[in-house]
């Protein structure tokens, strides 16, 4: 969970940055690349979290 958070505040830093200096330039890829990195890896995080709390549901309900 906590690795889900700091992606997500990392990628939200990452898209604010490239919102406020929006401009059309050769540098605007170092802004856009590594952001796109960063949802991505939000989005397999969140996918990792979830599954691991479905399989700490399971054996709960297997405990009772």
């Amino acid at each position: 969970m906590i690795k889900f958070i700091v992606f997500l505040a990392l990628a939200i830093a990452g898209t604010a940055a490239c919102v406020i200096w929006m401009k059309p330039s050769d540098y605007m890829i170092l802004f856009v690349a590594p952001t796109f990195v960063l949802w991505l890896a939000t989005g397999f995080s969140y996918l990792e979290y979830r599954k691991e709390r479905e399989e700490r549901q399971k054996k709960m309900k297997q405990e009772e």
